[in-house]
């Protein structure tokens, strides 16, 4: 009862879902002497994937426009924010230990083989890259 209380949250997360399938394909694709670096890998694949993201959102509104000239915006824009989203994500992830019980909890909801494994995570990091280019090329 108490192992249902803990992960109630964790299914409606769609963030938690996609570390998971990114946290499995880095797993189920390392050898096993590397085993203790998957979370942090992990937690990389969605960083990659976010900051992609975030510079296709900020291009594809051309917000850049706005402070040409103001060096401390852009600073912070392109830098720090993406800098405390990791900072962020990792604390969530990785210092707390959450990974182990996003695992265990999807373990067991999830039938997925290795194969959509791979397929959801390659499909989201080059989706991701895509996006980014799109933007920019549709941002003049």
């Amino acid at each position: 009862m108490l192992l249902n209380l803990k992960y109630q949250n964790l299914h409606l997360n769609p963030f938690y879902y996609l570390f998971y399938i990114i946290y499995k394909f880095v797993k189920l694709t390392t050898k096993k002497e590397l085993q203790d670096q998957v979370p942090s890998a992990a937690l990389a694949g969605i960083f990659i994937g976010l900051t992609n993201n975030y510079v296709a959102l900020i291009l594809y509104t051309k917000i850049t426009h706005h402070f040409e000239s103001d060096i401390f915006s852009s600073v912070v824009i392109f830098s720090l924010f993406p800098i405390l989203i990791y900072f962020l994500c990792r604390r969530l992830l990785i210092r707390d230990e959450k990974y182990i019980s996003i695992e265990v909890h999807f373990d067991e909801k999830n039938k997925l083989s290795k194969i959509h494994f791979i397929f959801i995570s390659t499909l989201y990091l080059v989706g991701s890259i895509g996006l980014m280019i799109w933007s920019g090329v549709n941002s003049n």
